[in-house]
């Protein structure tokens, strides 16, 4: 066959569908993955993929999606492995003759179960196995972010220039990874890398579902390619000990053909099947694409679905990147009960005081109070004032978190403070369960995502946290960067105490981000002994408390508070960027007074 680059200048390329699916239908149930067949049973293989070169399928992918030993889907050394891949590469050559191109198919290895270097490891081997079996086309496909795939991809380049390769990642209908990344972001990064030469989607859904996203994405002029599920999958058996032969996938042969016919029409120029196709999906596909591209010609391509833009005025974003003084920004709590009259009325005070904005804690301790974003939305609209809702990944899972975040967004939010959440008390796990479908650092990049995507033009301005009183200051700036890699453009951190502190929010700054430092003001003796004794994140040393008494007068313990906070202030105002005030009892008054003396000074 002439060069696969020749060939789709003018012809569509029809790939394969599922290898797993449809060995389980013809053999019923495997033992063990379906790649052992390469060795196993390689009649049943070489079968599989001779019935999908008649169906008129002209890209064979070798039998070897879960062919490695990091994934413990094969089992033994990398020397049954390396059998699998060079076995799955000679069947399928057999299989494709001169009628088809064969390319080497890698699916993604567990990365959160092995070292990363574990996994390069493992990749490296794969590629080199493949590369001296003389395949020049890589598939990698439905993988959830672009890390390997890129860096592999580059790998081959630099062994091979002239090898082909696609990569195709699997998204669900949202056009999201597992990963929480978007397609359209998956796609940028590999286009920014400039390794591959075909890009796109398979796997995760069916026809109607990937297409309809598939058609809003920009594919910065690489090949597209689609290769959809052949619908949703569904038990056919009531055993719990799930085999591939008991999942069958909803969706007609003749369904899914007429819906990827379209593609063809809309520039996709790699089509094929995933799981649950077999090789009546991929003849009825072949048939219908060839009489819509014979009706249409090439001249259309994938169109990128263009929104207008209209930003949204956001006065803390703005003041902290862009006006030369310290931003001020206060905290706090939503109520226990549905009386939200004090809040409001804490809310009415600093703006009047003309702080940048409020921030509003998400059930802090674990305690169930008013949802923060339905709060800070009723704060931003009926007071008036900028809003920072923390958002914590305790208590929702991903679908929730999406949904909280389309409607803050709706109700005109355009900060969020990103926190992992405080853990659930002991004696409350029986009942209450944490959720952690994420963390503050995979939110921020879910955010990211979001903002690349659905918020695109008007995006979400996210901060993330950071502990100053770490016990460990070292590995915390490590999840910092981490988050910060992920995009968050600001730092509040937990209250400043001590030189040790001071030296932490010095670090952060050094990291070249708008770093906000916490500020608490104690306003008597119980309140300061329970802030350093039983407040997460917070350090108050001996010589502050000290300054406290058991007999003091209110008056007298908020006035102490008061000059500890100052003096702290006037001590990091050269690192800070602003100051974020955590307020007792949602007393705004004492903080109003703090603001007050700081202002007069001349240092807010």
């Amino acid at each position: 066959m002439k060069n696969i680059r020749e060939y789709l200048q003018n012809e569509i390329l029809i790939a394969d569908g599922a290898a797993g699916t449809y060995i389980s239908s013809l053999t019923g149930r495997i033992s063990g993955p379906c790649e052992m067949l390469n060795i196993t049973s390689a009649d049943t293989v070489l079968r599989m993929h001779k019935q999908y070169v008649k169906a008129g399928a002209k890209l064979i992918l070798t039998n070897t999606f879960s062919a490695s030993v990091a994934g413990n889907s094969i089992g033994g050394d990398f020397d049954t492995t390396s059998a699998i891949i060079k076995e799955g590469v000679k069947i399928a050559s057999m299989a494709a003759q001169d009628n088809a191109y064969v390319a080497a198919d890698i699916g993604p290895l567990p990365e959160t179960m092995f070292d990363s270097a574990v996994i390069s490891e493992e990749y490296r081997r794969i590629v080199d196995t493949f590369l001296a079996s003389d395949v020049n086309i890589f598939v990698f496909e439905t993988f959830s972010n672009s890390v390997y795939p890129i860096k592999f991809s580059r790998y081959i380049k630099n062994k091979n220039p002239e090898a082909f390769i696609i990569i195709s990642f699997a998204v669900m209908p949202d056009g999201y990874s597992r990963e929480n990344i978007s397609g359209q972001r998956l796609i940028d990064e590999v286009a920014e890398a400039q390794c591959a030469d075909a890009v796109g989607f398979n796997c995760c859904c069916g026809p109607s579902h990937l297409l309809n996203y598939a058609q809003t994405v920009d594919f910065r002029g690489m090949v597209p390619v689609i290769m959809p599920n052949a619908g949703y999958p569904q038990r056919e058996s009531g055993d719990l000990t799930i085999q591939e032969s008991d999942v069958t996938y909803s969706g007609s042969p003749s369904y899914f053909a007429s819906r990827l016919s379209s593609a063809a029409s809309c520039g996709f120029k790699i089509i094929g099947g995933c799981c649950g196709t077999t090789p009546r999906h991929i003849a009825m596909l072949s048939d219908a694409v060839s009489k819509a591209s014979r009706g249409c010609g090439n001249s259309l391509s994938v169109h990128e679905v263009q929104k207008p833009i209209r930003r949204t005025l956001n006065t803390f974003s703005d003041t902290l990147l862009h006006e030369n003084r310290k931003t001020v920004v206060v905290e706090l709590e939503p109520p226990f009960n549905a009386d939200i009259s004090k809040l409001e009325n804490a809310a009415k005070v600093l703006k009047d005081l003309n702080v940048d904005a409020i921030t509003v804690a998400d059930s802090p301790m674990a305690r169930a109070r008013a949802d923060s974003l339905a709060t800070a939305a009723r704060l931003k609209r009926t007071i008036g004032i900028e809003v920072i809702p923390h958002l914590c990944c305790r208590d929702k899972n991903l679908n929730a978190i999406k949904s909280s975040l389309i409607s803050a967004y709706i109700e005109g939010i355009r900060n969020i403070l990103a926190v992992t959440g405080d853990p659930i008390p002991d004696t409350d796990r029986a009942l209450v369960k944490g959720v952690f479908n994420l963390n503050s650092e995979s939110l921020c990049r879910y955010i990211r995502s979001l903002n690349s995507d659905i918020f695109s033009g008007d995006e979400i301005f996210y901060g993330c946290a950071f502990n100053v009183n770490a016990k460990n200051p070292k590995m915390e700036l490590k999840r910092l960067e981490k988050k910060l890699d992920a995009g968050a453009s600001f730092v509040l951190t937990q209250p400043v105490f001590t030189d040790d502190a001071a030296e932490a929010l010095k670090e952060a700054k050094n990291k070249g981000v708008k770093v906000i430092a916490g500020l608490v003001t104690p306003v008597n003796y119980k309140n300061a002994v329970f802030l350093a004794n039983e407040m997460p994140g917070f350090n108050i040393p001996e010589k502050f408390l000290k300054r406290f008494s058991p007999d003091m007068t209110r008056e007298q313990g908020e006035n102490e508070g008061i000059a500890i906070t100052i003096e702290i202030a006037r001590k990091i105002a050269h690192i800070a960027d602003g100051f974020y005030f955590v307020v007792p009892f949602n007393r705004v008054n004492v903080t109003k007074r703090v603001i007050e003396a700081l202002r007069a000074d001349g240092i807010i």
